[in-house]
């Protein structure tokens, strides 16, 4: 008990140690950010059980099993705390709007959920840069060349902000012919999951 209780601590401090000074999307200056989710909180909020959602732990066994939790609350779940309200409202109102999603999924619909998942992964790459930095500075990660180390996390960042400014730059232009949706349907029931596969490749 004593552990996990360090480990949240450590994933607290952690979190916010990475909070951004600025809005990724729009550059400005904020003391606070939205909860904005990488799924659409009305879709999370139709699979909820009294408000909850499973996790990845709740269906496969993970080596961090007994320290993550089964389920989340449905306001934590699959948040990005680094953009501001207005950006969060200008960038993905296609794409969270549930009457959208039951017709033809447009380019700009797409460029909003590659924007949303791009954004998770600056945000895990800092988390996992800052407890790289963290380990090394108490020496659990042993390197006569730590600064090497962390380059790696710098260049995934520098890769995934690039991605970023693509896809918000496709939205705003309202680019086509950038995304290809591959199979297409609306489902006659409820499916208890919700998860994005996004192919970036070429």
């Amino acid at each position: 008990m004593a552990f996990k209780k360090t480990l949240a601590k450590s994933w607290r401090e952690t979190y916010d140690n990475i909070k951004p000074e600025h809005c990724i999307l729009c550059g400005e200056r904020k003391t606070s950010y939205c909860n904005s989710h990488t799924i659409p909180q009305f879709v999370l909020k139709n699979i909820a059980k009294s408000g909850m959602i499973g996790t990845l732990n709740a269906i496969i066994e993970l080596p961090i099993k007994n320290f993550e939790k089964d389920e989340k609350g449905v306001k934590k779940s699959g948040v990005i705390h680094s953009i501001c309200i207005s950006c969060d409202s200008k960038y993905f109102k296609d794409y969270e709007n549930p009457e959208n999603l039951k017709n033809v999924i447009t380019d700009k619909m797409l460029a909003e959920i590659a924007l949303k998942n791009f954004l998770m992964e600056i945000v895990r790459t800092r988390i996992d840069k800052e407890g790289l930095n963290n380990k090394i500075k108490n020496l659990e990660v042993f390197t006569n060349r730590p600064s090497e180390l962390l380059n790696f996390q710098d260049w995934d960042l520098e890769d995934f902000e690039n991605e970023v400014e693509e896809h918000k730059n496709n939205i705003v232009k309202n680019h086509t012919g950038a995304y290809q949706i591959i199979f297409h349907e609306v489902l006659p029931y409820k499916v208890p999951l919700a998860f994005h596969i996004f192919n970036f490749g070429n």
